[in-house]
């Protein structure tokens, strides 16, 4: 079945397929890259690309949550963490001592 609905769908282009599904009441939208998705008229418009500094990649564009609350509003505020950036603070904050730490770096724990 997926071979014949490739061979049926490359018969148009995506921008095709949308504006006819849409007029028959079918909603629909094309599948964006990251690129293209950053790029979206909707996206900029509603802001959902918002600028962010990473400490080793310079600035990074990164998608906020597209969904809004009367009462809380998300954000993105900084870029996602390095695999194990916080790793000394959150063991701190279980109540391991910098020597505990220590030793589990040592024995490859952590």
């Amino acid at each position: 079945m997926n071979v014949e609905l490739e061979k049926a769908t490359a018969r148009k282009t995506s921008a095709e397929w949308v504006e006819l599904l849409n007029a028959k009441g079918v909603p629909s939208g094309p599948i964006l890259n990251v690129k293209e998705t950053f790029e979206n008229e909707q996206v900029q418009h509603l802001g959902l690309a918002v600028p962010v500094k990473h400490h080793a990649l310079g600035e990074l564009r990164l998608q906020r949550p597209p969904v809004t609350f009367s009462r809380t509003q998300p954000s993105v505020r900084t870029a996602s963490p390095d695999i194990g950036q916080h790793t000394d603070e959150i063991l701190g904050e279980l109540g391991f001592s910098a020597d505990d730490i220590k030793g589990l770096r040592k024995d490859k724990v952590v």
